[in-house]
């Protein structure tokens, strides 16, 4: 029996080779297919007659050729109040598309409920009983996919990376207990010592991650998550203490010589993909020019510089022999928080949580991601924080932001538990025989000293 299935953000040539086998062995036709838009191509050369959709247009609700002319399914209220809580976090996830306040709530409610009529429609169109996700959906249109196939009751499959190597492996959501955590759970029961084995590459992974923060090799621990600039072994430093003179005086020159003429390449230069907002325009249509890019960009790097200065103000050395819980804030806007934090994306309510339920005489230290600082990642860093996020916090009873030069290493090791929504810092706790208190759904769920801390009586 043939089976319709739809692929979502699956851009790279594997996952053609993947369908033409599923295809192949166990009749899974591709009848549905979103990624890059170089991937058109050679979908539609393999699987003659699929639907291809660009990812750009599907975040925009732009629909393909094929369904210009779908017929959208009306929504009704059961629908609306059963997908409230996925309408707040796909709402958020479309803080990406906001160039400066471009992007206005109804917009917003617009575009969801133009995608959410949309895919309710294709997969009534396409009779698909199967959604395969590259990973866990969060490109504001492959997650109000995932909630649908949700409350419709079709089948999902997507993919967790974990932080052990190379190793990821298959689940069926985001929310539910998945299958390693039911294998561990068997091995827990029936443990004996040296019964259970592991790879020598995750043996390795396990001992840098206990071993000492000055010995960890980079390529094993993440240049993000070390402290980045402020790394003690960061050993580019030094290379970059070199070439930033050079590097100044050669484009000194360059505006100098030639300044219109730089200028004018500035911003006349095209603008990379992206699906900004523009001021005045439908989502649809906004495809903002190199000129406009030039200028959201300054300002995003404005707004960084200078959320980074506040938080180094506020920011101070800890003192480590107190009784404290350690909080390592996720980097956002990114799928780490929504859709995995769910409800706790906003990460001021975990601290809030975290703040009233502490004992007395203890302390929570709090250490902003280092990335959430840097002038890269297409710049949507600037809609992840603001200054009130800043008081709000320092706002609360015993709560102190960690100057960043501190290693996350020693603030694990000496606090009496970590505290994150997802991220790595959990991870790195329980591996080293600390307590982590888990408020979203990281891939390490269900291990040994991993507390998931959603309700106040938990905390």
């Amino acid at each position: 029996m043939t089976t319709n299935v739809i692929y979502s953000e699956c851009s790279i040539p594997f996952w053609f080779d993947v369908a033409e086998k599923l295809a192949r062995d166990i009749d899974w036709n591709p009848c549905y297919w979103t990624a890059e838009s170089d991937a058109a191509s050679p979908v539609r050369q393999r699987f003659p007659g699929i639907v291809f959709h660009s990812s750009m247009d599907a975040i925009r609700g732009i629909p393909p050729t094929e369904f210009s002319d779908l017929r959208l399914e009306a929504l009704d209220e059961p629908l609306l109040k059963e997908l409230a809580i996925s309408q707040v976090a796909t709402l958020h996830m479309m803080d990406r598309m906001d160039a400066f306040g471009s992007f206005s709530f109804p917009e917003r409610v617009r575009l969801y409920h133009h995608i959410l009529a949309y895919w309710q429609s294709v997969l009534n169109e396409t009779s698909a009983t199967v959604v395969v996700f590259s990973q866990a959906p969060h490109m504001i249109y492959d997650y109000v996919l995932y909630c649908l196939c949700q409350q419709m009751g079709i089948h999902t499959i997507m993919f967790e990376f974990t932080k052990v190597g190379s190793l990821l492996f298959p689940t069926t959501s985001i929310e539910g207990e998945t299958e390693v955590m039911q294998v561990y759970g068997r091995l827990l029961t029936d443990y004996e010592p040296g019964s259970a084995h592991i790879s020598e590459s995750s043996q390795n992974h396990l001992n840098a991650m206990s071993g000492s923060y000055e010995e960890i090799p980079l390529e094993v621990h993440p240049f993000y998550s070390l402290g980045g600039e402020f790394d003690p072994r960061f050993t580019r430093k030094t290379k970059l203490a070199v070439s930033i003179p050079s590097g100044i005086f050669k484009k000194t020159l360059r505006l100098l010589r030639k300044p219109a003429s730089f200028a004018y390449q500035s911003w006349r230069k095209p603008a990379p993909t992206n699906y900004l907002k523009q001021w005045g325009k439908k989502i649809e249509d906004s495809w903002i020019s190199g000129r406009e890019y030039h200028h959201y960009r300054s300002r995003s790097s404005r707004k960084m510089r200078q959320l980074k200065g506040l938080y180094q103000h506020m920011a101070e050395k800890p003192d480590l022999t107190k009784q404290y819980i350690y909080v390592p804030l996720a980097y956002q806007p990114e799928r780490t928080t929504s859709p995995l934090g769910s409800v706790f994306v906003y990460q001021l309510a975990m601290m809030q949580m975290l703040s009233q339920c502490l004992p007395d005489e203890w302390h929570l230290y709090v250490r902003e991601h280092p990335t959430q600082f840097l002038e890269n990642q297409a710049f949507r860093a600037q809609a992840g924080r603001s200054s009130d996020f800043y008081d709000d916090l320092m706002a609360l009873p015993n709560v102190s932001l960690v100057d960043l030069s501190v290693p996350s290493f020693d603030l694990t090791d000496n606090s009496m538990a970590v505290a994150s929504v997802v991220s790595t810092a959990g991870w790195e706790a329980v591996v080293r025989g600390k307590p982590a208190m888990i408020f979203g759904y990281p891939w390490f769920r269900g291990c040994e000293g991993v507390f998931q801390t959603g309700t106040k009586e938990n905390c």
